[in-house]
């Protein structure tokens, strides 16, 4: 007996084929994954379909492949976990769901209609550290069905709060070239019955406008490029039209390239809470973020992860890029 996998989004998919890596998979085991997330198992010899299933199928495929438990990530709204949560109810097969984030996790269990908590309730829900574990308690989940888990995205790496950092920081082939990236993420609607945890998208657009004004001048001889990364969930172009308002602007769209060439191009990264500014980090990338409008500190990543480093003025932002380009010529 398999496993059927369920991942909805780009980072559930990231996670659940890192967890899948290198096991041999069960004979019926399958992955049902969103438009985003099934890039993720393009290696994996597990077979892969879409989720855009009707009812009937999903059941149909779930009564083949019959599974001796479905493991999925958690997300919001009536995504595919959801959908197979009845069928599971159904055939008394365990489901197993994952955490792959630091905000809204009630959210990710409540009645995608009433915003009812926990109407989704798995076996066993796999949170990444005791942060999501005391804040899943507190907003009522049963700490019974909780259990930790390693994220081999978040581990820290031994390198933090890198504020200062040298030449050995620098990836750029060109000495006079600082690469700076932007790394966008998902935003939701403001609504006091789902109370969002994110920060509203102004911040995001003033972050960009900074590091987009500080690319159209050389800064001692030195030129600036802001490598904009649009989130999975978003259309790769998202951010053309607000970096192509400036005029004489240095940016590049790299929405859609893949990690690894990311992070050799980047110098410093820049963004408020999204998961991939922990992996830059973890590559010994300085990271900082900067919140103009949000003041809900508790929430802001920076808090959470000591790696991350909060800026606190529009001028700090500038003042870590020349820091970076004198260091560079050391």
């Amino acid at each position: 007996m398999g496993t059927i996998y369920c991942a909805k989004e780009a980072g559930g998919g990231a996670l659940l084929a890192s967890l899948i890596t290198g096991t041999e998979p069960s004979v019926g085991s399958l992955v049902i994954a969103g438009e985003s997330a099934v890039r993720y198992f393009a290696n994996s010899d597990i077979p892969t379909i879409s989720d855009q299933l009707t009812d009937f199928e999903l059941e149909k495929y779930f009564i083949e492949a019959g599974p001796e438990k479905v493991v999925s990530v958690a997300a919001t709204g009536f995504s595919i976990e959801k959908r197979i949560y009845p069928i599971s109810r159904k055939y008394h097969v365990p489901l197993h769901s994952y955490v792959d984030h630091y905000w809204n996790l009630w959210q990710r269990f409540a009645d995608e209609k009433t915003a009812k908590k926990w109407a989704y309730q798995p076996d066993r829900t796999y949170v990444p550290d005791e942060y999501c574990r005391k804040k899943m308690i507190s907003s009522g989940a049963d700490p019974c069905l909780l259990q930790l888990y390693n994220n081999p995205f978040l581990s820290i790496n031994g390198k933090v709060k890198n504020i200062s950092f040298g030449k050995e920081f620098r990836q750029t082939k060109c000495d006079h070239e600082l690469n700076v990236l932007f790394v966008s993420e998902t935003f939701f609607q403001v609504d006091p019955i789902w109370n969002w945890e994110q920060p509203p998208e102004i911040d995001l657009i003033i972050l960009l406008g900074e590091l987009l004004k500080l690319s159209t001048k050389k800064i001692d001889g030195h030129k600036i490029n802001v490598l904009v990364r649009a989130h999975p969930s978003e259309s790769p172009e998202k951010w053309d039209s607000l970096c192509n308002s400036f005029e004489g602007v240095n940016f590049l769209n790299v929405s859609e390239l893949g990690k690894e060439e990311l992070f050799k191009l980047t110098d410093l990264a820049f963004g408020l809470n999204s998961m991939l500014l922990i992996e830059v980090s973890r590559r010994g990338i300085p990271v900082y973020s900067y919140h103009e409008t949000c003041r809900d500190e508790s929430n802001w990543l920076s808090e959470i992860r000591p790696e991350i480093n909060e800026l606190y003025s529009r001028r700090s932002i500038e003042e870590v890029i020349l820091r970076s380009l004198n260091w560079g010529d050391k």
